[in-house]
């Protein structure tokens, strides 16, 4: 089983702390689960364009296809003003 923890902020480090310490967890718990944790204020994320995720490269690449070949993820995510960050957003779209 493939888990992705995400971590949604590019600004702070709560968001951060709190994914290192739940993906710390479930490696303990589960040694057979199969962990990764994406920071996304380690990557540069352009704005999405509505290309099949499968046509980018670099670190749009790298996230995109993480995610879509995890069977489970895990979003860590502040909110700001009632809403979740547009970083997040962007990984949606």
């Amino acid at each position: 089983m493939k888990i992705v923890g995400l971590s949604s902020s590019i600004v702070g480090s709560k968001t951060r702390t709190a994914m290192d310490y739940t993906c710390k967890t479930i490696t303990e718990k589960y040694p057979n689960v199969e962990v990764t944790l994406i920071d996304l204020a380690e990557y540069t994320i352009p704005f999405s364009n509505g290309r099949n995720y499968l046509e980018y490269e670099g670190d749009v690449g790298f996230v995109t296809k993480t995610i879509m070949e995890a069977d489970a993820i895990i979003i860590g995510t502040p909110i700001f003003q009632a809403s979740i960050p547009a970083t997040l957003k962007n990984i949606f779209d």
